[in-house]
């Protein structure tokens, strides 16, 4: 249905835990950048481009959720060198305080690729004992509670996450700008809880329009949609002034993503961004089931 290409490359996301671990700072970075890029992703990105002197409190702690540790150590940067492999779990929240959708962003600097990979909310798992959809497990875990899920039933280590509600995700896509987004097909649908118009091709989309598409297609289609807002937002030069846009953002979302983890990386981050003749966005199939315990 999206004009993107899916390479139908499938991400490695196991890890050795001892390179896992010597990589981790680069890995944040890259989860924030692509959370700002994606819209739901392009906050995070951004979050990272900020001064040292952040203040916790500038966090929007929306939902309790089980603590997470801060994986930053003394002397450790977050980002070392232009290479590193993470993973972050990027959710949007329903109106009903609910479970949305939600992606898994790989990125991998060593092959300068971003991946996208997108999950059925009613999709039934069991792990430690505990069985449900994705969408009991976020009713009652957020967005902490389904990177334990990912985690324990695809083997896909979540290493940071990043929540933002409707009402915020329409409002980035307002501060960055209409994104451009592409159907094959004309598309009138009226139902539920939202209107979705298309025409067919290329077009301005505002971000009640791209919310509303994102509800509308399956997963896969989820995934192709989000991998073509990261690039639109990287390549239109839209985050180019990283500072103002980390200012107007950084309210609208909830995320673990710490203040040791925001500082020196905004040189590396804009490298990256900046890389275009090399970095590339793909679609990724979701992993096998490693543990239905």
């Amino acid at each position: 249905m999206l004009g993107l290409k899916t390479n139908g490359i499938k991400t490695s996301l196991q890890f050795d835990k001892e390179k896992r671990q010597r990589k981790k700072t680069y890995a944040t970075f890259i989860i924030a950048f692509l959370c700002f890029s994606l819209v739901l992703a392009a906050v995070s990105f951004l979050i990272l481009l900020k001064s040292v002197n952040f203040k916790l409190s500038n966090l929007v702690d929306r939902k309790t959720t089980a603590t997470t540790e801060e994986t930053s150590t003394e002397g450790e940067t977050f980002l070392q060198s232009y290479s590193g492999n993470a993973n972050i779990l990027a959710v949007c929240e329903n109106s009903n305080n609910g479970l949305g959708f939600f992606s898994v962003l790989n990125f991998n600097m060593d092959e300068k690729q971003i991946s996208v990979m997108s999950f059925e909310n009613e999709t039934n798992v069991r792990f430690d004992g505990k069985s449900g959809t994705f969408s009991d497990i976020y009713s009652t875990g957020g967005a902490s509670g389904l990177s334990q899920a990912v985690e324990k039933c695809y083997g896909i280590k979540i290493d940071r996450f990043v929540d933002i509600t409707e009402t915020n995700f329409k409002r980035v896509v307002s501060y960055l700008g209409d994104a451009v987004i592409y159907s094959d097909e004309k598309i009138n649908y009226k139902g539920g809880d939202y209107v979705l118009m298309l025409d067919e091709g290329e077009q301005s989309a505002t971000g009640e329009t791209v919310l509303s598409y994102f509800k509308y297609l399956d997963s896969k289609g989820r995934s192709v949609l989000f991998a073509e807002i990261i690039d639109y937002y990287m390549n239109s030069g839209k985050l180019s002034d990283t500072q103002d846009v980390f200012d107007s953002l950084i309210n609208l979302l909830n995320t673990n993503i710490s203040v040791k983890d925001f500082s020196e990386v905004k040189d590396t981050a804009e490298a990256f961004l900046n890389d275009s003749a090399r970095r590339k966005t793909v679609v990724s199939e979701i992993p096998e089931v490693t543990d239905n315990g």
